[in-house]
This record gives structure tokens, sequence and C-alpha cells, in this order.
């Protein structure tokens, strides 16, 4: 009875034995991934954040940082005390990355130098550094930074601009605000170049971009995306909306609405 019973527990036992193997295999390749993962990042981190200005030193500065990493932790022998190895070194990165801060001050592109801002006083709204640039067939631009105002209950439309950008996974979205008789006031997100500085997904990664909320002109900030940045594609979606201009069916009670260009 003792060996049949023994026999019949020994497939459960070699079959538990195998599945833990295999999922210990894959704990193991997991956590040796994302290890990875965050070693590669932190030495990204260093090479694009490092207060040098020699692009050869801040790449000696990143390859020798995951090079001498990557020989710590393994020296460290057991799996405990690489991850919390591995943690201090990712601290060490992460807590002063995350310090940076943005600032107002640099060599802006004429197309982001103003901050733009408002104020409202009751039913007027009024916004500084508008943005209403003119571009013009030669290539040239004409610079022009408003005051613009506009009455909050003359707003009676809201329209969605998508502009896709190199490759359809990436896209720039514009809203404009339709005030009637007051005219479209458009805002968008943008990256704040300095100059000389050009876009990189990788770099913006590691917020190497300043961010701008501009307001301006739907004429420009539509216009310069299309015909100036030459953006892939570009469509405009409305969005019902309601308030004072509208009625509850979606419809626009706005009088003396100006037609868009």
């Amino acid at each position: 009875m003792s060996e049949e019973t023994t026999s019949d527990h020994e497939p459960k036992r070699s079959s538990g034995g195998f599945f833990g193997w295999v999922l210990s295999i894959l704990f193991t390749l997991i956590r040796s991934v994302v290890y990875l993962l965050g070693i590669v990042w932190a030495g990204g981190a260093i090479y694009f954040d490092a207060p040098v200005d020699s692009e050869i030193y801040r790449r000696i500065l990143a390859i020798g940082f995951v090079m001498v990493v990557g020989i710590f932790l393994a020296g460290l022998g057991k799996p405990g005390r690489r991850f919390v190895g591995w943690a201090l070194v990712m601290a060490l990165v992460v807590v002063p990355w995350l310090m940076i801060k943005p600032s107002n001050e640099g060599d802006w592109v004429p197309a982001s130098s103003k901050t733009p801002w408002a104020v409202i006083d009751r039913d007027t709204i009024t916004f500084h550094n508008f943005r209403n640039f003119d571009y013009h067939p030669d290539g040239t631009v004409t610079e022009r930074w408003e005051e613009r105002t506009a009455r909050l209950s003359n707003l009676c439309g809201l329209d969605y601009f998508h502009h896709a950008l190199k490759g359809d996974l990436l896209a720039h979205p514009v809203l404009s605000f339709d005030f009637g008789e007051d005219g479209h006031v458009a805002f968008s997100v943008e990256v704040r170049y300095e100059e000389a500085q050009k876009f990189s997904p990788l770099a913006g990664l590691y917020r190497q971009f300043h961010l701008i909320y501009l307001v301006g002109d739907e004429r420009d900030l539509v216009r310069e995306r299309a015909n100036v940045r030459k953006d892939k594609e570009g469509r405009v979606e409305p969005v019902r909306i309601y308030g004072p201009a509208t009625t509850r069916s979606g419809s626009s009670a706005c009088s003396g609405r100006p037609s868009r260009p």
C-alpha cells in the first residue's frame, strides 16, 4: 500500500516541480527586463539632463553609468540585494530628474515668445498676448501680439481640430471657441521651442522641452499647422455645447456670425 501511495503522489510532485521551475524562470526574466529597462532609462536621463555641454562627454557618462551599474548589480549576488541596489540607483537618478522645474526665461522662437493671460469681468473676457500672426506665400511672417475681447454670452460653438503629425500614432489637437460676432478664439498646447531646438519624441520623454498654452486667432493657429508646418493631415469636428448663445438642440442662436476663411 505504501509503495502504491508513493507512486500515486510522485507524478503530482513532478508536475508541480516543473510548473514551479517555469514560473521561476518567467519571474527571473521579467525581473531582469525591468532592471534593464530601468538602467537604460536612467542612462538616457543622464545623457539628456547631465549639466555637460559636450555631447561626446554626455554619451561617455551615460554608457559608463549603464556599464558600472550592471557590474555592480551582478556582483550583489542574492536577488533581494540586487533589488535594493537597483532601487537605490534609480532613486539617485529619478529624484533629481523629478526636481527639474520649467522656466519662463529662455531664447524662445517668435511663435511662442509671449505667455498669454486673460482677465474676466462679468460677461467680458479679455485675452492678453493674443497671437494673430499672418503667413505670406513667400515664407515671411508678420508677427502680431494683440488684446482680444469677447463676450461669454456670445459663445455659440466649439470646434476640435485634429492635425496628424509624422506618423499616424501622433497628433496635435486645437480647440477653437466660436464667440459669434467676436470671432473665433483658438487654444493650443505647444512645445515652447528655444532657438535652434528641434522636436524629438525621445528627448520629450526626458523633459527636454517646455510647454506653453497659446491663445490666438483660429486663422493663425490652424493655418500655421496646415500651411507652414505641413502637418500630414488635418480635420475638424464640431462639438455640441450648451450655453447662453445656443438652444437645447445645439443649434446656434448667434447673429452676425463671421464665416471661416
